[in-house]
C-alpha cells in the first residue's frame, strides 16, 4: 500500500506537471502606461505629416488649377500615377523597416532619412514653372516632386505608427494615443493651414515659395526631433530575424478579414473627407461666391475638430470604437448633404463647424482598431509585423487621396472648368485676383458638380464606411479583459486527476516523444 501510494503520488506530480505548464505563446507586451513624453512624440509624428495634409487638402487641387494654369485632365493624371506609386511606395518601406537592424532600432532610422526628403521636396513641389515652359513639361515636374514628397511622408508615418503596436498592448491606451495623435494633428494641422492661408492672401507664386520654405523646414526638423526623442524596445528585432519573404507576408495579411474591414473604413472615410476638403476653395469662391470665406472656413473646422477629440476619447473608452464611428459617421453625412442646398456664408459656416466636430473621429478610430489587428496576428501566428500592417493600412489614406482628387478633376474637366482670367489669362494685368469676371465665368454644370463633390458624393462613401464597421468583428473592453485573463492561471485552480492507468498511459506517451528537461514548455 505504501508504494502504490508513493507511485501515485509520482504519478499526480508528473502529470501536474505536464498539465498545469501554459501553452507556448508569444510572450505578452507589457500592459503599463506609457509616459506622456512618447505620446506627445508619436502626436509630433502625425502632425508633422499633416502639415503637408491639410495644407494640400484645401489649397493644392487649387494651386494647380489656378497658381500652375494646369488643365484638369493633366492635374487628376498627377494624383492618379502619385496614388499609384503609393500603393508600391508604402508597403516597400514598411517590409524594410520590419527588417532593418541598426544601433537605433528598426524605426529610427527611416524619421532621420525621411526628414530631409519631405523637406526638399516639398518646397519643390509648390515651385511655380514659368508659363513659357510647355505644359508637359510643367506637368511631369509637379508629378516627381509630389512623388518625392509622398516618399518623405510614408517614412515618417509608416514608423510612428508601427511604434504605437510595439509600445503598448492595452486597449485604453492605445485609444489614448490615437487620440493625442489627433490632437497633435489638430494643432499642427490648424496652425500650418491658418498660417497658410495668411501667407498666400494674395495666392501669388511667390507667397507659396515662402510658405513652402517654411513649412519644408519644419517638418524635415519635426521628423529628426521624434528620431531624438524615442527609444525602441530591444525584443522588437526578434521578428526581424525571422526569414519570410515578402509577398508572403503581403498575401497573408491582404486576407486577414480583421484588417480589411479596417482598410475599407479608412479608404472611404477619408476619401468622403477628402473630397469635400479639396473642393471646398471652389466651393467658396463659385458657389458662394466669396472667396475670403475659406480662410474663416478652415480653421472653423480645424479648431472644432481638435476642440472635440477629448469627447470622442470619452465617447471610445464608454462604449466601442465602432460606436464612436457610428455617431460621428452620422452626424459628418448629415453635414455633407447640407452642402448640396446651402446658398449662404452662415449656413456654410454652420456645416463647416458640425463637419469639424466629427472630423477626427473618422481618422481616430480605424488608427485606434488597427493595433487590435496587429496584435490579433501576433496571437495567431507568432510574427511581429507591425510595419507591413501600418503601411499597407496608409496605401487607404493615400488611396483616397487619390480617388478624391482624380474624381474632382476629371468631374470638373466634363463639366467644362474654365481656368480664371485674373491669374491664366496670359497678359491679362488690369484684372485683381478673383474678379468678378472669374467668378462668373463657371458654367451651371460646374457649379453642380462642385455641389455634389461636398455633398452626396461623401455622404454615400461615409454610408458605405458605417455599413461596413457594422459587420466588422470589432474588439470591445469585455473582449480585451477576457484576452487578458486567458494567460492567468486561476487562484485557487485544482487539477482533477484521472485514474491511474490513463494518467501512466499519458505519461508513457509523452515520455516516448521526448524527455522532458526544465526549460521545455509543455502543454496537452
Amino acid at each position: 500500500a505504501a508504494e502504490q501510494a508513493a507511485r501515485r503520488r509520482k504519478l499526480i506530480v508528473s502529470a501536474g506537471y505536464f498539465a498545469m505548464e501554459p501553452k507556448r505563446t508569444p510572450p505578452a507586451e507589457p500592459k503599463e502606461a506609457l509616459p506622456l513624453r512618447l505620446k506627445l512624440l508619436l502626436s509630433l509624428g502625425d502632425g508633422t505629416t499633416m502639415i503637408h495634409s491639410m495644407i494640400a487638402g484645401f489649397y493644392l487641387n487649387h494651386f494647380f488649377l489656378e497658381t500652375c494654369c494646369l488643365d484638369p485632365g493633366l492635374v487628376a493624371i498627377i494624383h492618379l500615377v502619385q496614388g499609384t506609386f503609393d500603393t508600391i511606395n508604402d508597403p516597400v518601406v514598411g517590409y524594410l523597416s520590419d527588417r532593418t537592424r541598426t544601433c537605433w532600432g528598426r524605426r529610427r532610422p527611416w524619421l532621420l532619412g525621411g526628414g530631409p526628403i519631405i523637406g526638399v521636396s516639398y518646397i519643390l513641389l509648390w515651385n511655380t514653372l514659368p508659363q513659357d515652359v510647355s505644359m508637359v513639361w510643367r506637368t511631369l515636374y509637379h508629378m516627381a516632386a509630389y512623388m518625392c514628397v509622398s516618399v518623405g511622408i510614408t517614412m515618417i508615418i509608416v514608423p510612428c505608427g508601427a511604434l504605437v503596436s510595439e509600445l503598448t498592448t492595452n486597449y485604453d491606451e492605445r485609444t489614448t494615443v490615437s487620440a493625442l495623435r489627433m490632437i497633435g494633428v489638430g494643432i499642427m494641422g490648424t496652425g500650418s493651414a491658418f498660417v497658410h492661408s495668411l501667407i498666400v492672401s494674395d495666392r501669388s507664386p511667390a507667397q507659396y515659395r515662402i510658405s513652402a520654405l517654411i513649412f519644408g523646414t519644419l517638418m524635415c526638423c519635426g521628423a529628426w526631433v521624434i528620431f531624438a526623442g524615442i527609444r525602441e524596445q530591444q525584443q522588437s528585432f526578434a521578428s526581424a530575424e525571422v526569414p519570410v519573404h515578402f509577398f508572403q507576408d503581403l498575401r497573408e495579411i491582404l486576407c486577414s478579414r480583421g484588417f480589411l474591414f479596417v482598410s475599407i473604413i479608412y479608404l472611404c472615410g477619408p476619401t468622403a473627407v477628402m473630397l469635400a476638403q479639396s473642393n471646398l476653395f471652389l466651393f467658396c469662391k463659385y458657389v458662394i461666391r466669396d472667396p475670403d470665406l475659406i480662410q474663416i472656413a478652415v480653421p472653423l473646422v480645424a479648431v472644432t475638430g481638435m476642440g472635440c477629440v477629448p469627447f470622442w476619447m470619452v465617447v471610445g473608452h464608454r462604449t466601442s470604437k465602432r460606436t464612436m464611428y457610428f455617431c460621428s459617421g452620422t452626424m459628418m453625412a448629415a453635414s455633407f448633404l447640407a452642402m448640396t442646398f446651402i446658398e449662404s456664408k452662415e449656413a456654410l459656416l454652420a456645416v463647416a463647424t458640425s463637419f469639424g466636430c466629427c472630423l477626427t473621429a473618422v481618422y481616430m478610430v480605424p488608427w485606434a482598431m488597427l493595433p487590435d489587428v496587429v496584435e490579433e496576428d501576433v496571437r495567431r501566428t507568432g510574427r511581429r509585423r507591425e510595419g507591413m500592417f501600418t503601411s499597407l493600412f496608409a496605401v487607404s489614406l493615400k488611396l483616397s487621396s487619390t480617388l478624391a482628387l482624380t474624381m474632382s478633376n476629371l468631374i470638373l474637366k466634363e463639366a467644362g472648368y474654365v481656368a480664371p482670367v485674373s491669374t491664366c489669362g496670359g497678359g491679362v494685368a488690369d484684372m485683381d485676383t478673383d474678379s468678378d469676371a472669374d467668378l462668373s465665368r463657371q458654367p451651371q454644370a460646374v457649379l453642380l458638380g462642385v455641389r455634389l463633390l461636398c455633398g452626396v458624393i461623401p455622404a454615400s462613401l461615409l454610408f458605405i464606411a458605417m455599413a461596413t464597421a457594422l459587420f466588422s468583428k470589432g474588439r470591445t473592453h469585455e473582449a480585451e479583459n477576457d484576452t487578458q485573463t486567458q494567460t492567468k492561471a486561476p487562484e485557487n485552480a485544482t487539477l482533477e486527476i484521472p485514474e491511474l492507468p490513463e494518467v501512466e498511459k499519458v505519461i508513457q506517451d509523452i515520455q516516448r516523444i521526448r524527455k522532458p528537461t526544465d526549460t521545455d514548455t509543455w502543454s496537452i
